[in-house]
């Protein structure tokens, strides 16, 4: 897949999900309209999982939660997964009080784990969410569509 060139996301390729990192530190509507185009670009292009490592973000809007819940709710129908990771502890709590654990794998951090990768910055790798997540659905990533 050509990678495209984004401003306010970097992603790569791993294994069998793709990484996308958010470069910003607060939304507003031209990342809300990038977030938009990634998603579906991701979801329609590739037959990957797909984990978003929100660690930047403080606070997320509730049109971009629901952005994030509908691609969740997309790719579990195409037996695929959305992870999350780096989520500010009031979006994991809205997750998890209203059981959308069904359809996202959520990567915790305790409070000083976040403050310490706020200067390593470096995400997790999907061998250890894999490690982490067991159940999690395994595709091939060039699978015949």
């Amino acid at each position: 897949m050509a990678k495209p060139r984004l401003k306010y996301f970097r992603f790569r390729e791993v294994s069998n999900a793709i990484e996308l990192v958010c470069l910003f530190n607060e939304l507003n509507e031209s990342i809300e309209n990038e977030a938009s185009s990634v998603f579906a670009m991701l979801y329609y292009q590739t037959r990957n999982h797909i984990k978003i490592d929100l660690f930047p973000l403080k606070y997320l809007s509730l049109s971009f939660t629901t952005r994030l819940l509908n691609l969740a709710r997309d790719l579990k129908d195409k037996n695929r997964a959305l992870i999350l990771a780096g989520l500010n502890p009031s979006l994991l709590h809205f997750i998890k009080r209203f059981k959308f654990t069904d359809t996202i794998f959520l990567i915790e951090e305790a409070d000083k784990d976040r403050k310490r990768r706020s200067k390593t910055s470096s995400p997790p790798s999907m061998e250890e969410i894999q490690a982490l997540f067991p159940s999690l659905p395994t595709t091939k990533v060039n699978e015949a569509q």
